[in-house]
């Protein structure tokens, strides 16, 4: 009975989270489509479990180890470099250097 109890328990979390997150990520990822095409957004498809991670962590209490940092310094490097960021990012640094 206490297992039942617990589930019963997370179930509004799992609604939560599977209802309003992901519509709204989707939501989100569909606009950008629209917006930018589907080659440059895609992506960021990739930040989708860092999000998962920060919401586990303050919904959920769950525990944010070592490796978790580590994926995330993965993932957002990914994202910069895939996405260009990065190179806009430096090319201004440059430019910045040269008018100076």
């Amino acid at each position: 009975m206490a297992y039942l109890h617990w589930q019963l328990h997370r179930i509004p979390s799992v609604f939560f989270s599977a209802i309003f997150a992901t519509a709204l990520g989707h939501m989100g990822y569909n606009y950008a489509i629209g917006q930018v095409g589907a080659a440059e957004s895609s992506i960021f498809l990739n930040l989708n479990t860092l999000f998962s991670l920060l919401g586990a962590a303050f919904f959920l209490n769950e525990a944010i180890v070592p490796a978790h940092f580590i994926g995330l310094i993965f993932i957002v490097s990914g994202v910069l470099l895939g996405s260009g960021a990065m190179e806009i990012w430096i090319l201004q640094r440059k430019n910045k250097g040269i008018s100076a």
